[in-house]
């Protein structure tokens, strides 16, 4: 029997099914606009659910909220563009890159979720750039990583 008849025959079923579906619905609307600013009313709308509902399905499928979900994704993204080092970019563009619109309140976040600073991330990022790579004919300061940055020292 397949999941839709199951759904026709127990309504808890169905109640779980349509959860299911609304979290996945929702976790593919936020991967295509992570970066971009998105309300739980966006969500509420893709999926076709209510605040409630949705809340609901976020809590028993990943155990968090939506709005929580979405901090988490984009702290993971984060994440990686500052351990890259790679991209002479700062804390600060990174973060609103990402969708954190408050700084401050990005670098908390951020120290919470990973236990060390947006700044030190990126700073042990650059250092093992520099480290790793041989210097490169440039100015005679500046090196360049794989991507083609300069390393600044």
């Amino acid at each position: 029997m397949t999941q839709d008849e199951q759904a026709h025959l127990n309504p808890a079923v169905s109640s779980q099914h349509r959860r299911q579906v609304a979290v996945d619905r929702a976790r593919s609307f936020i991967d295509d606009n992570l970066t971009n600013r998105i309300r739980l009313a966006d969500l509420c709308a893709c999926t076709h659910t209510g605040a409630r509902s949705l809340e609901y399905g976020f809590r028993e499928m990943l155990g968090i909220s939506p709005i929580s979900y979405i901090r988490a994704m984009r702290l993971s993204l984060a994440r990686d563009l500052l351990s890259s080092g790679c991209e002479p970019r700062t804390v600060t563009k990174i973060a609103l890159d990402c969708g954190f619109g408050h700084l401050s309140q990005f670098a908390i976040d951020y120290r919470n979720f990973f236990g060390e600073s947006p700044s030190a991330t990126l700073r042990t990022a650059r250092d093992l750039l520099r480290s790793s790579h041989p210097k490169q004919q440039t100015d005679g300061n500046s090196r360049r990583c794989r991507c083609g940055a300069a390393i600044v020292n």
